[in-house]
């Protein structure tokens, strides 16, 4: 009798062990499923810009019949571009400096980078007279911009590709958003596979 008892506690503590063991490893999945599911766990996005979707490249903004503008034949490098609006006001003017400021501190991937103010039918074409006379920044003429918005700050591929955009409205101040700018252009230059 006695001997059946041990095996009984024996047995017992035996079950005790192996659910205490699959409790270990199963807990974790199971709280991480709950987290996941609850939305309560934000993923590891380190963009601070919009991923431009769907995809959009230079040739579905101008049109097919007439040749590509130049800046876009002969692209062989990353660009920045601030879509000038049709009313170039006070923001306008400090997106401009900012958008100079930040080609100056892209640093040693400055030969990687053109810095363009697109100018469309609609914008304003006093942006172009607030430009210095040795401004790093080129105006350029597109049709009109597709969905992205005018005012926007973009970053295009060197193969034409629009990749983020940055709209003043969602950042602080013109400030932060071309430090953020800044921030996800270099970042996307150092993991370039393009060039």
């Amino acid at each position: 009798m006695q001997q059946s008892i041990s095996f009984q506690q024996q047995q017992r503590s035996g079950r005790l062990k192996l659910l205490a063991i699959i409790a270990v490893f199963a807990l974790p999945v199971v709280v991480a499923q709950w987290v996941l599911s609850q939305k309560l766990y934000q993923g590891g996005v380190t963009n601070q810009g919009d991923l431009i979707t769907p995809y959009l490249s230079y040739s579905q903004l101008v049109d097919p019949s007439r040749p590509l503008p130049d800046f876009i034949a002969t692209q062989d490098t990353w660009h920045m571009l601030y879509l000038v609006p049709e009313e170039c006001g006070q923001l306008c003017v400090k997106q401009i400096e900012m958008m100079q400021a930040s080609y100056e501190l892209v640093g040693k991937d400055k030969p990687r980078v053109s810095a363009l103010l697109i100018v469309a039918d609609n914008s304003d074409v006093v942006a172009s007279s607030l430009l210095p006379q040795q401004s790093s920044l080129s105006i350029q003429t597109l049709p009109n911009f597709g969905p992205i918005m005018s005012g926007q700050v973009v970053i295009v591929d060197k193969l034409g590709q629009w990749v983020m955009s940055f709209d003043s409205n969602e950042f602080e101040s013109v400030q932060a958003m071309h430090k953020a700018f800044l921030s996800d252009l270099k970042k996307l230059l150092k993991l370039s596979r393009v060039g």
